[in-house]
């Protein structure tokens, strides 16, 4: 009487094993590439890139940001015209927001133009000198820091993959 039966392991058991490994780490790389809302936001950063300059940019936001004080509400409707119909922020149906980044109205001042809701954010920083408070203020954000140009920075909300040069803020 035989209560253990011998059981042999197919050939393709192997084969199937190794495709299922081969397929999962396939599944995995390419699973770590940019998501839908990081392909967006590099696709608006990169028209923006093209359509502006950031100098033009850090003018306007600096003489807007100079008409306004810290913690005051700034309707969308007041944000100069230029600024709200660059692609990073023109491109959605969100109003526009102004914020100021710091409390220092002395000129150093750091300020943002952003979109978003729940979701995420992302928007536009601009520094009018690259000080130790403008890194301050733009280390006190969470999310994914771009710099462009002259104290003007891309920011989202979010880890944004496959940007090369930026840097992460927890």
């Amino acid at each position: 009487m035989q209560f253990f039966r011998k059981k042999t392991i197919s050939t393709t058991r192997p084969k199937v094993v190794v495709i299922g490994c081969v397929l999962t780490v396939g599944i995995v790389l390419v699973g770590c590439g940019p998501g839908q809302a990081d392909k967006e936001f590099l696709g608006k950063m990169e028209r923006t890139k093209q359509q502006s300059k950031a100098s033009e940019i850090k003018d306007i936001a600096i003489a807007f940001s100079l008409t306004h004080k810290p913690r005051e509400v700034v309707s969308s409707q007041e944000v100069p015209k230029f600024i709200s119909k660059l692609p990073m922020l023109s491109e959605a149906t969100d109003d526009v927001d102004f914020n100021y980044l710091t409390e220092d109205i002395s000129g150093t001042n750091a300020v943002m133009f952003y979109i978003g809701s729940g979701s995420g954010y992302s928007g536009i920083i601009v520094c009018p000198f690259d000080t130790d408070d403008c890194r301050k203020a733009r280390g006190s954000l969470t999310g994914t820091v771009i710099p462009w140009d002259g104290g003007v920075y891309f920011w989202a909300s979010w880890k944004v993959i496959g940007v090369s040069k930026g840097y992460w803020n927890k």
